[in-house]
This record gives C-alpha cells, sequence and structure tokens, in this order.
C-alpha cells in the first residue's frame, strides 16, 4: 500500500547510531520517531518511510562491510521504490545483487550461506 502511495521528496537523513553487541541493531526507533515529527503530506511520508528504511540498510552495510558483494533478498526486495532507493544510497560503493526470486524462501537460503561461511572460516 505505501509503494502504490508514495510521492518522492527530497530529505537529508541523518546519520544513525548502531548498537553493537557482536550483532548489528538497526535503531528503527529513531527512523519512527523522525517520520513521526515531519509535516508533510501522507504520500511523501510514504516514500519517506522507503527512503528511510533504504538508508538503514545502506548506512548498515557500510558499517558491516568493507568491498564484499552484497545480497540482497526476501519478499521485501519486491519492492521497486524501495530498491530504487538502496540503488541510490548504495551508490555504487558496493557490488550488490537482487536475487531473481525474491521470496521469503529465499531468507533461509541467505541464512544457510552464512551459517556455512561460519563454520568454514570463510573471509572474503
Amino acid at each position: 500500500l505505501l509503494e502504490s502511495k508514495a510521492e518522492e521528496v527530497d530529505f537529508e537523513w541523518p546519520a544513525f547510531d548502531f548498537i553493537t553487541h557482536e550483532k548489528l541493531i538497526l535503531p528503527l526507533r529513531q527512523l519512527t520517531d523522525i517520520l513521526l515529527s515531519i509535516e508533510i503530506v501522507p504520500e511523501a511520508k510514504a516514500w519517506l518511510v522507503h527512503d528511510g528504511l533504504a538508508e538503514l540498510i545502506a548506512q548498515s552495510v557500510t558499517y558491516l562491510n568493507e568491498k564484499n558483494p552484497v545480497v540482497f533478498t526476501g519478499g521485501v526486495f519486491h519492492n521497486e521504490i524501495l530498491i530504487s532507493c538502496l540503488k541510490k544510497r548504495l551508490n555504487n560503493k558496493y557490488r550488490y545483487y537482487f536475487t531473481k526470486n525474491c521470496g521469503d524462501h529465499q531468507i533461509s537460503f541467505g541464512q544457510i550461506l552464512a551459517y556455512t561461511k561460519e563454520k568454514r572460516g570463510y573471509h572474503a
């Protein structure tokens, strides 16, 4: 529904604080507080939801990753606005891929790859 209602707006996102305890924690509360404080038309706010999530994802990729390729998968990446915002945010800093079949079954495939990487000590 948000994707169908979204109307692009220019907005400068702040740098978000990521809390680590051997894991990345996305600051969704900060994102939500910003979105709730902005007074704009609902269509622009719908676009900001997409762009804000893309900003969080892009910053987390930068935070966690130096030069490794990045693969995006899962049902959420059927959303063309999110993909467009994310590509803009990544700005060709990384090789990135969106799986052709982005259904939720791909999430388990990613978990298998992560487990295999950890167990084999793979460091690419």
